[in-house]
């Protein structure tokens, strides 16, 4: 048997095992593995963990036995120096039968592997999935689902625009785009009708077959990417695997292997062939996210941020004029934000935070010749078992009026990483999972100071500075009609000398109109670590240049807070 073969041979048995299907003349096959290559040990122990945290109810982490009879049975290099682990030797090879049948034992006899086992015949009101996160995304008729939400077989799941992410209990991940419609026929069917998924199938799941207008593809699918246009043509992107791309209507197949692509008409003539692209697709959920799923801890949070801003809105009938100023110094308690009321100009309106990941902390920032502030909210990064958008703190501005709208405030971002984002937006929503993609937003992105009026047209500034504190200043300016069609950046000015702006984006005349400024707000990117920190300090909104960057200094402005 040649060395791919014996590999192929492998993963089946393997497959089989963690599966509960392993027959007895393939229990002796997988013992002669493990005997040639005792480094298979360490990869058995490791899918059946990663089976047991995806296939079961119960989340079982491995054990520290498991973990030690793995590092027990993995001999030591005869060239690496003499370790602990390196000591411990294989006293025969009966060992590695012996620890074959002691962990195929585990797999196939432990009672909790079998209790969640679904009969192989239909079920109609069986529960498959669940909702993980969404970015932007609206649903037919409004109704909204939450987080956590369970979708049944047979149920049709249709997204109108926005990103949906599903993790199915068999461990397959799915990402849709809209507009979408998606049919979950069965654990191992799915139909797209409509629409763009991005699929990753583990190898502990029995295969899957999907069926779009144009084709059937089955295979030993792994991970790919499917669209479904407005004609019915599918295009089919294979990043890990192997698709048998089928007609539907006329005899033929067409294979697909790993990174590679196909755009398959009705009439199933293989239209184009090229290389695999994964920004055509979303993000696929995280691994923790779906092993939060099956421990039933998933973040099922609710739909705003702030679940009082209907209610908000009428407040507004009692401010008779647009403040002069809106400002916060931040000076709280050390310790939790959300509910902070302090500052100038906001009304009645509170300050709401996500919780686990807005903070007040000391001391505050400071620029140079400065006194520094006593205490600053600090944002952090996310959690990859948490939603990808990341809204953590947001606030309702009292009417601000139809003039130009000049905002200035101090950051810090302590952890900045090539990928990491974060940005300042105003908007007319406070949805958890809004992006504000369509909104004004200045920060970091991709490492470098940006603004933007919508996303896909961003204007970058310099690159930023890991732990460097930065003062922005930004102006939403109007045009003649009094619509918000500019948006200017300074970075670090002279306090009240105002110069030509660094950085000025003007809104293209075939996007969407800028939003009304109902509420601010800051968010993290998807991309963060969870230790990453942002410091916010020193916010200030109001009519001029003059206004927001006169001074930053607390001290000169007066400004009560929070006792």
């Amino acid at each position: 048997m040649s060395d791919s073969d014996a590999r192929r041979d492998w993963e089946t048995l393997l497959r089989h095992a963690v599966e509960g299907s392993l027959r007895g003349e393939d229990e002796e096959r997988l013992a002669a593995h493990l005997r040639r290559d005792p480094e298979l040990i360490r990869e058995y122990v490791y899918h059946v963990n990663l089976e047991a945290m995806l296939s079961s109810e119960l989340y079982v982490e491995e054990s520290p036995e498991m973990s030690a009879l793995a590092d027990t049975l993995s001999p030591a290099s005869a060239t690496e120096p003499a370790t602990r682990h390196s000591k411990r030797r294989l006293a025969t090879m009966t060992t590695f039968v012996a620890a074959a049948i002691l962990l195929l034992t585990i797999v196939l006899w432990s009672p909790w592997r079998g209790a969640n086992r679904q009969p192989a015949g239909p079920e109609p009101s069986r529960l498959i999935a669940s909702l993980v996160d969404t970015e932007d995304a609206t649903w037919p008729d409004g109704n909204v689902p939450s987080y956590g939400d369970r979708f049944r077989q047979g149920e049709t799941v249709a997204l109108e625009s926005g990103t949906a992410r599903l993790a199915f209990d068999n461990g397959v991940a799915m990402t849709l785009q809209g507009p979408c419609r998606l049919e979950l026929s069965s654990p191992r069917k799915i139909a797209l009708h409509a629409g763009n998924i991005h699929a990753r199938i583990p190898e502990s799941a029995d295969p899957i077959e999907v069926v779009t207008p144009s084709t059937n593809i089955v295979g030993n699918l792994r991970q790919v990417g499917l669209v479904v246009d407005a004609a019915g043509e599918t295009d089919v992107h294979v990043f890990d695997g192997v698709a048998d791309v089928r007609s539907t209507r006329e005899p033929g197949q067409t294979r697909l292997t790993a990174q590679q692509a196909g755009r398959f008409p009705r009439d199933f003539a293989v239209d184009a062939r090229f290389a695999a692209a994964s920004n055509v697709f979303g993000d696929l959920p995280t691994l923790e996210q779906i092993a939060a799923v099956r421990k039933g801890t998933l973040v099922t949070r609710p739909g705003k941020l702030d679940e009082s801003t209907d209610a908000l809105a009428e407040t507004d009938a009692r401010v008779a004029a647009p403040p002069k100023l809106i400002a916060d110094d931040f000076d709280y308690q050390v310790g939790d934000f959300d509910g902070s009321h302090g500052g100038e100009g906001f009304g009645d309106h509170a300050w709401r935070a996500d919780v686990p990941f807005a903070e007040v902390v000391a001391p505050g920032l400071t620029l140079p010749g400065e006194t520094a502030g006593q205490t600053a909210v600090a944002l952090h990064g996310r959690d990859p078992a948490y939603p990808s958008i990341a809204n953590r703190i947001v606030r309702k501005l009292p009417t601000v009026g139809d003039d130009d709208l000049y905002i200035s405030f101090l950051a810090r971002y302590d952890g900045l990483d090539r990928d990491d984002f974060f940005s300042f937006w105003l908007d007319d929503a406070a949805t958890m999972d809004s992006s504000h993609s369509r909104a004004p937003n200045v920060g970091i992105r991709f490492g470098w100071i940006f603004a933007r009026l919508h996303h896909g047209h961003e204007v970058v500034q310099e690159r930023a500075q890991d732990g460097a504190t930065y003062w922005f200043v930004a102006a939403l300016r109007r045009s003649r009609d009094g619509e918000p069609d500019r948006l200017e950046l300074w970075m670090n000015p002279r306090p009240g000398d105002r110069q030509p702006a660094d950085v000025e984006v003007i809104r293209r005349e075939d996007a969407k109109g800028v939003p009304k400024s109902t509420f601010l707000g800051f968010r993290m990117g998807q991309h963060t670590e969870p230790h990453d920190r942002l410091l916010i300090d020193r916010l200030r909104i109001g009519p001029t240049f003059e206004s927001v960057t006169s001074s930053t200094d607390s001290s000169e402005q007066g400004q009560p807070g929070k006792p």
